[in-house]
């Protein structure tokens, strides 16, 4: 059984701003922080983000004072990436875990 890879920090637009990332996955970019610097949202709106992976948005979406945070992840190690990196956030948030379509028998 091959060693669980050990996650890295990076900073996310600001040095004080650290994000965990998982090498084998996603590892937030340039359209990442374009995407995030795109974002509006108003204090106490609630935020969805699908795709969330390691839940970076979120993260910078939390300067925002939300009233609720979501993401929605297929893969469970980014979701719990995303949990720890979710962890240090002052508004409400939640990870939800979906499972992906190729487990599910479709009717």
């Amino acid at each position: 059984m091959e060693a669980e890879k050990p996650l890295r920090q990076d900073w996310f637009l600001d040095p004080a701003r650290r994000i965990w990332q998982h090498p084998d996955h996603f590892r937030f970019n340039t359209d990442t922080a374009l995407l995030a610097k795109f974002m509006v949202i108003r204090p106490g709106e609630t935020v969805i983000d699908i795709g969330t992976n390691n839940g970076v948005l979120l993260v910078y979406a939390d300067d925002s004072h939300p009233a609720l945070m979501t993401g929605i992840e297929l893969l469970h190690e980014p979701a719990q990436v995303a949990r720890l990196n979710l962890s240090v956030c002052r508004s409400p948030w939640e990870i939800l875990e979906v499972c992906p379509v190729d487990t599910v028998t479709l009717l």
